[in-house]
Protein backbone atom coordinates (compact mmCIF):
# COMPACT_ATOMS: atom_id res chain seq x y z
CA UNK A 1 0.00 0.00 0.00
CA UNK A 2 1.15 3.02 -1.15
CA UNK A 3 -0.44 5.72 1.55
CA UNK A 4 -0.98 8.45 -1.07
CA UNK A 5 2.87 8.33 -2.36
CA UNK A 6 3.12 8.22 -5.88
CA UNK A 7 6.06 5.55 -6.57
CA UNK A 8 7.82 5.93 -9.64
CA UNK A 9 8.20 3.18 -11.90
CA UNK A 10 11.71 2.35 -12.66
CA UNK A 11 11.85 1.27 -16.48
CA UNK A 12 14.77 -0.84 -16.95
CA UNK A 13 16.56 -0.11 -20.24
CA UNK A 14 17.81 -3.44 -21.27
CA UNK A 15 14.44 -4.35 -22.20
CA UNK A 16 14.16 -2.48 -25.52
CA UNK A 17 17.51 -4.41 -26.91
CA UNK A 18 17.25 -7.65 -28.24
CA UNK A 19 18.46 -8.04 -31.40
CA UNK A 20 22.74 -7.70 -32.13
CA UNK A 21 21.52 -4.12 -33.83
CA UNK A 22 20.27 -2.61 -30.93
CA UNK A 23 22.92 -4.37 -28.84
CA UNK A 24 25.56 -2.54 -31.14
CA UNK A 25 23.48 0.48 -31.46
CA UNK A 26 23.78 0.62 -27.19
CA UNK A 27 27.04 -0.38 -27.13
CA UNK A 28 27.42 2.90 -29.23
CA UNK A 29 26.14 5.25 -27.16
CA UNK A 30 28.34 3.83 -24.27
CA UNK A 31 31.57 4.68 -26.55
CA UNK A 32 30.33 8.48 -27.45
CA UNK A 33 29.29 8.79 -23.56
CA UNK A 34 33.61 7.58 -22.82
CA UNK A 35 34.58 10.38 -25.61
CA UNK A 36 32.33 12.78 -24.51
CA UNK A 37 34.42 12.44 -20.84
CA UNK A 38 37.47 13.28 -22.17
CA UNK A 39 38.43 9.64 -23.20
CA UNK A 40 40.68 8.55 -26.42
CA UNK A 41 39.17 6.26 -28.68
CA UNK A 42 41.45 3.34 -27.64
CA UNK A 43 39.82 3.66 -24.09
CA UNK A 44 36.30 4.36 -25.97
CA UNK A 45 36.52 1.75 -28.49
CA UNK A 46 37.75 -1.19 -25.56
CA UNK A 47 34.95 0.17 -23.68
CA UNK A 48 32.37 -0.56 -26.46
CA UNK A 49 33.80 -3.74 -26.73
CA UNK A 50 33.46 -4.53 -23.28
CA UNK A 51 29.74 -3.46 -23.35
CA UNK A 52 28.62 -5.55 -26.19
CA UNK A 53 30.53 -8.99 -24.40
CA UNK A 54 28.37 -8.13 -20.74
CA UNK A 55 25.70 -6.84 -22.71
CA UNK A 56 25.37 -10.17 -24.70
CA UNK A 57 26.47 -12.57 -22.21
CA UNK A 58 23.47 -11.23 -20.05
CA UNK A 59 21.01 -11.24 -22.65
CA UNK A 60 22.00 -14.68 -24.44
CA UNK A 61 23.27 -16.50 -21.51
CA UNK A 62 21.56 -15.83 -18.26
CA UNK A 63 17.70 -15.97 -17.04
CA UNK A 64 15.81 -12.97 -18.26
CA UNK A 65 15.31 -11.79 -14.72
CA UNK A 66 19.26 -10.77 -14.84
CA UNK A 67 19.05 -8.74 -17.95
CA UNK A 68 19.18 -5.59 -15.96
CA UNK A 69 21.74 -2.79 -15.32
CA UNK A 70 22.44 -4.45 -12.00
CA UNK A 71 23.02 -6.91 -13.96
CA UNK A 72 25.33 -5.71 -15.81
CA UNK A 73 27.04 -3.85 -13.20
CA UNK A 74 27.60 -7.29 -11.04
CA UNK A 75 29.51 -8.98 -14.35
CA UNK A 76 31.52 -5.84 -14.86
CA UNK A 77 32.74 -6.19 -11.24
CA UNK A 78 33.56 -9.44 -11.56
CA UNK A 79 36.40 -8.19 -14.09
CA UNK A 80 38.20 -6.41 -11.47
CA UNK A 81 41.32 -7.71 -9.88
CA UNK A 82 43.80 -6.10 -7.82
CA UNK A 83 47.19 -6.85 -10.11
CA UNK A 84 45.66 -8.59 -13.29
CA UNK A 85 46.13 -5.04 -15.10
CA UNK A 86 49.50 -4.15 -13.55
CA UNK A 87 51.58 -5.69 -16.63
CA UNK A 88 51.21 -7.57 -19.61
CA UNK A 89 52.13 -10.93 -17.71
CA UNK A 90 49.68 -10.93 -14.79
CA UNK A 91 47.14 -10.30 -17.47
CA UNK A 92 47.63 -13.50 -18.87
CA UNK A 93 47.75 -15.70 -16.27
CA UNK A 94 45.66 -14.02 -13.84
CA UNK A 95 42.00 -14.95 -14.24
CA UNK A 96 39.24 -12.77 -12.91
CA UNK A 97 36.09 -14.16 -12.09
CA UNK A 98 34.95 -13.18 -15.34
CA UNK A 99 37.76 -14.26 -17.07
CA UNK A 100 36.63 -17.93 -15.81
CA UNK A 101 32.62 -17.42 -16.99
CA UNK A 102 33.52 -16.29 -20.32
CA UNK A 103 36.03 -19.58 -20.45
CA UNK A 104 32.98 -21.49 -20.05
CA UNK A 105 31.73 -20.55 -23.11
CA UNK A 106 34.80 -20.74 -24.64
CA UNK A 107 35.68 -24.66 -23.61
CA UNK A 108 32.34 -25.91 -22.00
CA UNK A 109 34.60 -26.05 -18.49
CA UNK A 110 34.29 -24.80 -15.12
CA UNK A 111 36.18 -25.13 -12.32
CA UNK A 112 34.79 -26.53 -9.50
CA UNK A 113 34.61 -28.82 -6.59
CA UNK A 114 33.33 -32.90 -7.39
CA UNK A 115 31.36 -34.79 -5.20
CA UNK A 116 34.16 -35.56 -2.95
CA UNK A 117 35.14 -31.88 -2.70
CA UNK A 118 38.30 -32.63 -5.23
CA UNK A 119 38.69 -29.43 -7.74
CA UNK A 120 38.88 -29.54 -11.08
CA UNK A 121 37.80 -28.43 -14.47
CA UNK A 122 34.27 -29.90 -14.98
CA UNK A 123 31.59 -29.73 -17.68
CA UNK A 124 29.63 -26.32 -17.55
CA UNK A 125 25.67 -26.22 -17.23
CA UNK A 126 25.91 -23.15 -19.40
CA UNK A 127 23.30 -23.00 -22.40
CA UNK A 128 22.34 -20.05 -24.55
CA UNK A 129 18.38 -19.38 -23.92
CA UNK A 130 18.15 -18.72 -27.91
CA UNK A 131 18.96 -21.89 -29.61
CA UNK A 132 19.77 -24.13 -26.44
CA UNK A 133 23.47 -24.57 -27.55
CA UNK A 134 25.86 -26.14 -24.87
CA UNK A 135 29.06 -25.65 -24.67
CA UNK A 136 29.60 -28.38 -22.89
CA UNK A 137 28.41 -30.71 -25.26
CA UNK A 138 31.01 -29.46 -28.28
CA UNK A 139 33.75 -29.00 -26.22
CA UNK A 140 33.43 -24.84 -26.50
CA UNK A 141 31.47 -22.92 -29.03
CA UNK A 142 32.60 -22.53 -32.09
CA UNK A 143 34.93 -19.39 -32.83
CA UNK A 144 32.74 -16.82 -33.85
CA UNK A 145 29.58 -18.67 -33.04
CA UNK A 146 29.06 -16.27 -30.15
CA UNK A 147 28.58 -12.68 -29.90
CA UNK A 148 29.41 -12.47 -26.20
CA UNK A 149 32.41 -14.07 -26.39
CA UNK A 150 33.78 -12.92 -30.00
CA UNK A 151 33.55 -9.40 -27.90
CA UNK A 152 34.82 -10.49 -24.94
CA UNK A 153 38.01 -11.63 -26.30
CA UNK A 154 38.14 -8.61 -29.07
CA UNK A 155 38.17 -6.60 -25.64
CA UNK A 156 41.09 -8.63 -23.75
CA UNK A 157 43.07 -7.70 -27.30
CA UNK A 158 42.14 -4.30 -27.78
CA UNK A 159 44.34 -2.43 -25.73
CA UNK A 160 47.18 -2.12 -22.94
CA UNK A 161 45.91 -3.85 -19.67
CA UNK A 162 45.99 -0.37 -17.75
CA UNK A 163 43.53 0.86 -20.65
CA UNK A 164 41.43 -2.38 -19.84
CA UNK A 165 40.92 -1.87 -16.47
CA UNK A 166 40.13 1.24 -16.86
CA UNK A 167 37.39 0.44 -19.16
CA UNK A 168 36.01 -1.29 -16.73
CA UNK A 169 35.68 1.31 -14.61
CA UNK A 170 33.87 3.77 -17.38
CA UNK A 171 31.58 0.86 -17.87
CA UNK A 172 30.82 0.81 -14.52
CA UNK A 173 29.84 4.66 -14.72
CA UNK A 174 27.86 4.61 -17.51
CA UNK A 175 26.24 1.50 -15.93
CA UNK A 176 25.29 3.38 -13.12
CA UNK A 177 23.39 5.88 -15.23
CA UNK A 178 21.49 3.65 -16.72
CA UNK A 179 19.44 3.12 -13.11
CA UNK A 180 19.06 0.30 -11.28
CA UNK A 181 15.60 -2.30 -11.21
Amino acid sequence: MSCGRIVPAIVNPLVGIRSDAELLDFADRCAQSVREGGADEVLAESSRKLIIAVTALLRDWFASADYTPLGMTTLLSMALMRGKYDNATNFAFRKTPLDLMFNQIESGEKYTKDANGIWGWRKSSFMRGEDGARPADTKGMPWGSDIALSFYKAWQTSAEPSVLEDSIRECLLWTSSLGFE
